[in-house]
């Protein structure tokens, strides 16, 4: 099973816009670990002693996850600002459609080859999409569109997810909310790839899988606190291309790391959700800020 052709997404706040309408009602069960510990760190500036808080996230959920553990509640009691990927307006107002057909190309029956167009065409079909529009959209903005269909009935929701959960949290203590970037932002490093890794990523959309089951696999490595696990699946199938790492994992990383950096320096003392994947791996967020001098502690 190839776990990361289809979930890589749900590690990107990608996964909150494009995959939102899996939103619903519960209806499959996922077992769940006896001990729920979601990966916690604190950072520590060691000459100034000001510190910010790191979770991993998964950003949607089944009922009944129970991640928000004491060692999580006590952090976000003593953080004084939430720092998320993008915020909830930027994910509400996401310039998908703008950005998704802005660009001439050439119809999907040319962009795959046989056996891949027959499956998009097969899953279109099943999901009442049209073609039409599909022929339209850019290879990366085509591959949401078939990760969205094959992610209905997955029973998870982005209402449950780690950093909806956490914004209210927030909120409810007049606590300020600070996004990285825009969902703009990240649709443009798709947008960005080279037409042969886009029609690559958007033919391996499109195989078979079972998306109940590869969620399962990442639900329990995320809520294990397995980095091991993580970094696997993070590193397998479609982000096992170097340029969609380096568009989707090692750009962002520099550039959150540093504005993480520079929150906990000025004393706002973070806590910082970000997806797993950009915490795992080579040159994660984490790696980056030890490289910069702070001392990275794993609470949980």
């Amino acid at each position: 099973m190839n776990v990361a052709r289809f979930l890589f997404l749900n590690f990107l706040a990608l996964a909150t816009i494009a995959l939102s309408s899996c939103d619903g009602p519960a209806g499959h069960a996922y077992d769940l670990p006896d001990k729920q510990q979601p990966a916690l760190w604190r950072i520590v500036d060691p000459d100034s002693g000001r510190v910010g808080y790191v979770i991993g996230t998964l950003h949607m959920l089944p009922r009944n996850v129970r991640w928000m553990t004491p060692q999580i509640k006590r952090a976000v009691a003593q953080a004084g600002v939430l720092i998320t990927e993008i915020d909830a307006e930027s994910a509400a107002d996401n310039g998908f459609d703008a950005m998704a057909a802005d660009e001439p190309v050439i119809p999907l029956s040319k962009r795959m080859d046989g056996n891949a167009f027959g499956q998009a065409k097969s899953l279109a079909e099943e999901h009442n999409i049209s073609l039409t529009r599909l022929n339209s959209l850019e290879s990366w903005a085509a591959m949401l569109v078939m990760m969205q269909a094959k992610a209905q009935g997955l029973s998870v929701s982005t209402s449950l997810g780690v950093e909806t959960q956490l914004r209210a949290a927030f909120e409810s203590e007049g606590k300020p909310l600070l996004p990285l970037e825009t969902a703009t932002d990240q649709y443009a490093r798709f947008d960005g790839l080279p037409d042969e890794v886009q029609n690559a990523m958007l033919a391996r959309s499109v195989q078979p899988s079972d998306p109940r089951a590869e969620f399962q696999i990442m639900l329990t490595a995320w809520l294990s606190g397995d980095l091991v696990a993580l970094e696997r699946i993070s590193l397998r199938g479609i982000m096992a291309d170097a340029a969609l790492r380096e568009a989707l994992l090692h750009e962002p990383n520099a550039q959150w790391s540093a504005k993480i950096a520079a929150s906990a320096s000025q004393g706002q003392k973070p806590f910082v959700a970000i997806g797993a994947a950009h915490l795992v791996g080579d040159r994660n967020v984490l790696g980056k800020l030890e490289a910069d001098g702070w001392r990275i502690e794993r609470l949980q």
